[in-house]
């Protein structure tokens, strides 16, 4: 037996909850996104009450934002549960109490102007008028005011200007000495409501740690100091310390042989001259890398042979050597074939039709993959134009 009747009743019931739903006015105090529930304020009430708002919402709509008026509805046969279903019309007033919420306190910030600008030729930065807030209050950052002063009491010279500190339009920071190479330090800049900027000096380190913000100040913008610079330029402001990685392999050559302007002249003494090949490592900032590291020297082509010391052995093909220093050789043989060009007895040069002009290798890191690309020689052992 169907009961078709207990479906009527249910639809009856039904209409009888949507007719008697309540729907009010109220106003936003507060979102709990989490858990999708804002508390808010109906008309004639001081009482915070809960109301859910639908979960498959992908962003919220405006006026689920602290202090708009919204819509609530009461539903049917869920006690306590009210849910928000729209915009309101007017925003309710409590019998007593707050009407609107409290507004959230203004962030510090610079608000305009106070632009750090590093022209180079020395440790100074030149930072413009401008404003900033500190706890919600607006405060005037002005130069010509001699707002500017540096590292207490005494009368320190702008060393571009020649002026006072504060006078004109720039005010001119000047920093300490850049620590010795390879630290680094971070120099923080920060103002307070007496409108003085102040240098937070940090500490030099190999990884260098960003200086605290004092009590009741807000940054400006910090710097930069590499160790061993003489100058500050506008790359230095705001940067970030990065981990010293392997940037770049140079190649540089070095022992003794005679040549001239048609080929290369040796002793009988020395038939098979050797040269040093000095591959040299430097980190991104232009230090020498002195970490743990492995280089591997190629031979592609070319006459000579290339070892891993001054007495070889020699034709080994790659050649693989570890170190921690900033430099690490490899060694070069021409394999020469001497003849006297003014006999007897005259000096022995090098016969330059029975061998190959060019020598060609290559270096690389093996951690890094970086390469140095070809290196090519002539008979006298140097780099063509």
């Amino acid at each position: 037996m169907k009961l078709y009747g207990g479906r009527k009743i249910n639809r009856s019931i039904d209409r009888r909850f949507r007719t008697h739903t309540e729907s009010r006015d109220a106003i936003v105090w507060d979102v709990d996104q989490i858990n999708g529930i804002a508390r808010c304020k109906v008309q004639g009430s001081n009482e915070l009450i809960q109301c859910h708002y639908p979960q498959n919402w992908e962003s919220l709509p405006y006026y689920v934002k602290p202090g708009f008026a919204i819509r609530v509805i009461h539903k049917g046969g869920q006690k306590g549960y009210q849910e928000i279903v729209g915009p309101g019309r007017a925003i309710p007033s409590p019998v007593f109490g707050a009407i609107m919420p409290p507004l959230n306190p203004l962030f510090d910030t610079i608000e305009f102007g106070m632009t750090p600008t590093a022209p180079g030729g020395g440790m100074y930065v030149n930072l413009t008028n401008g404003q900033f807030r500190i706890d919600g209050i607006s405060y005037v950052f002005d130069i010509g005011d001699g707002g500017v002063l540096m590292g207490g009491d005494e009368n320190i010279m702008d060393p571009i200007t020649g002026l006072p500190m504060g006078a004109g339009t720039n005010a001119t920071l000047v920093f300490d000495p850049a620590p010795t190479i390879p630290n680094a330090r971070y120099d923080l800049v920060v103002v307070a409501a007496d409108g003085i900027a102040d240098i937070i000096k940090g500490v030099a380190s190999a990884n260098p740690v960003m200086p605290n913000i004092p009590a009741d100040h807000i940054k400006i913008f910090h710097v930069l100091i590499l160790g061993g610079k003489t100058e500050l330029v506008q790359e230095n402001i705001g940067v970030m310390w990065n981990e010293r990685l392997l940037s770049s392999i140079s190649i540089g050559l070095s022992g003794t042989y005679n040549s001239s302007g048609t080929g290369m002249y040796c002793s009988l003494t020395n038939a098979h001259p050797i040269l040093t090949v000095v591959a040299t490592l430097l980190c991104q900032y232009g230090w020498p890398f002195i970490s743990t590291y492995s280089l591997t020297m190629t031979q592609i082509s070319g006459s000579g042979t290339i070892g891993p010391a001054s007495n070889g052995p020699w034709g080994i093909t790659p050649i693989l050597k570890s170190g921690t220093g900033s430099t690490i050789n490899f060694y070069y043989r021409r394999d020469e074939v001497l003849f006297d060009p003014a006999p007897p007895g005259g000096p022995l040069e090098i016969d330059s039709t029975a061998e190959q002009p060019l020598i060609v290798f290559t270096i690389a890191d093996s951690q890094y993959i970086q390469t140095t690309g070809g290196i090519y020689f002539d008979l006298l052992f140097i780099p063509p134009p």
